[in-house]
């Protein structure tokens, strides 16, 4: 949900920061501009407007980092993608984290390796696009189902029962006829 959020923020300031490009286009393409300002004036408003328009746009980028690195982390631990779509998302998170806070940080840094962790986006795009549609959900239980009450030792539970000799000594596991019974054992035998 955190991720959706940073991702609705990024949206709503991209949206914003164009009505600069617009104003922009707008002061360049009307016949007044030039008259009213002058071609010094008109020249020093456009380039406040794209520097402003360039500040603003990098604040959203280190947004849309912040939501491509939890997304990343997300399709990590889902399982439902494979991992190192999630790994690649994370690093192009970092990408974007890194190319966006240069200007303020390091300006004189000259990094071309950074849009190479750019494609991750891609990937997933490609991903979703061919595999996508193979996705299944994971198997859930009915709500009717039935929950068995009793507790019945089979084969593959011979460990379970050494575990449990091992760990309440004095209790034999195979008198056991439902987990609950060893903690009710464990419990009387304590408290005395």
């Amino acid at each position: 949900m955190l991720a959706a959020w940073f991702r609705l923020i990024y949206t709503t300031i991209g949206l914003l920061t164009m009505f600069k490009l617009v104003t922009v286009l707008r002061i360049l393409t009307t016949p007044d501009g030039l008259t009213i300002f002058g071609p010094a004036q008109l020249h020093a408003q456009v380039a406040l407007l794209l520097d402003s328009f360039r500040y603003d746009q990098s604040i959203a980028f280190i947004l849309f980092a912040i939501h491509l690195v939890l997304l990343g982390y997300l399709i990590y631990r889902s399982g439902y993608l494979p991992k190192i779509v999630g790994i690649l998302l994370v690093i192009n998170g970092l990408g974007w984290l890194t190319d966006s806070l240069r200007p303020y940080l390091f300006p004189t840094a000259h990094l071309p390796f950074l849009s190479i962790t750019f494609f991750a986006e891609l990937i997933l795009m490609l991903w979703l696009l061919i595999m996508g549609l193979k996705l299944q959900q994971p198997p859930t239980a009915a709500p009717d189902a039935q929950v068995p009450t009793t507790w019945k030792p089979q084969i593959a539970h011979k460990n379970a029962r050494a575990a449990v000799q091992g760990f309440i000594p004095g209790i034999a596991a195979e008198t056991l006829t439902r987990p609950s019974q060893a903690a009710e054992k464990l419990c009387c035998r304590h408290s005395l």
